[in-house]
């Protein structure tokens, strides 16, 4: 897999991409193909839906913090 690490706004954008359209299962869009999108292990795309990575995002978002990671 991609070694290359995922900006703070990809991971914004997976965390819309898989919650933002939970309300209906039928149309959610899957962990694996994420991954599939980004190059990355749908382990690691898991993680990054974890409740803490989510807050952990929400909190740099609203802090303004939308660059890439370090």
């Amino acid at each position: 897999m991609n070694k290359k690490r995922l900006s703070t706004e990809d991971k914004i954008h997976i965390v819309s991409l898989f919650y933002g359209s939970s309300r209906d299962r039928a149309t959610r869009v899957s962990q694996s193909h994420i991954a599939k999108m980004y190059g990355k292990s749908r382990a690691a795309i898991s993680k990054i839906l974890r409740a803490e990575q989510v807050e952990a995002l929400l909190e740099k978002t609203l802090e303004g913090e939308t660059g890439d990671d370090e």
